[in-house]
C-alpha cells in the first residue's frame, strides 16, 4: 500500500495494485479516504517522522513522513 497526500486534502492510495483517489479526513484516530470508494484505517501512531496505520486487526503499516 502506498499513500500520497496532496495539498488541499487530496490523497491517492494504491492497494493491491488498485488506485483509490479522493479527499482525506482525519477524525480522532480514523483516517478516511472518500472518493469513488471509501477506505478507513486507524491511525495508531503519528509522529514527526512516521505514521503507523492499523489496516486490520492483524496488519499494521508504518509510513515515513517526508517533507
Amino acid at each position: 500500500m502506498t499513500l500520497q497526500f496532496q495539498p488541499g486534502g487530496a490523497m491517492t492510495v494504491t492497494m493491491n495494485a488498485k488506485p483509490y483517489q479522493g479527499n482525506y479526513e482525519v477524525n480522532g484516530k480514523v483516517l478516511t479516504l472518500s472518493g469513488s470508494d471509501t477506505l478507513s484505517v486507524t491511525v495508531d501512531e503519528l509522529t514527526e517522522r512516521r505514521m503507523t496505520l492499523g489496516i486490520s486487526s492483524e496488519k499494521r503499516m508504518a509510513c515515513d513522513r517526508q517533507g
